[in-house]
């Protein structure tokens, strides 16, 4: 399957930097609800078919 040799790197990068971006704009405190709120924020951004680099690794764990 395509996502298997998938090279994500700089885009998981982009979408770590702009999460933990999100949290220093909210105050600069990195808490667990401050962290599922930009998180969720940064997906919803990205689109509904946006697919995080985990759940493809779930998908191609499952595909071995």
């Amino acid at each position: 399957m395509w996502y298997n040799s998938r090279d994500r790197t700089e885009e998981e990068e982009q979408f770590l930097s702009s999460v933990i971006a999100k949290m220093v704009a909210l105050g600069g405190g990195f808490n667990y609800e401050a962290f599922k709120w930009a998180l969720q924020n940064e997906q919803q951004r990205l689109g509904v078919k946006f697919e995080t680099f985990w759940k493809e690794w779930e998908y191609s764990a499952f595909c071995l």
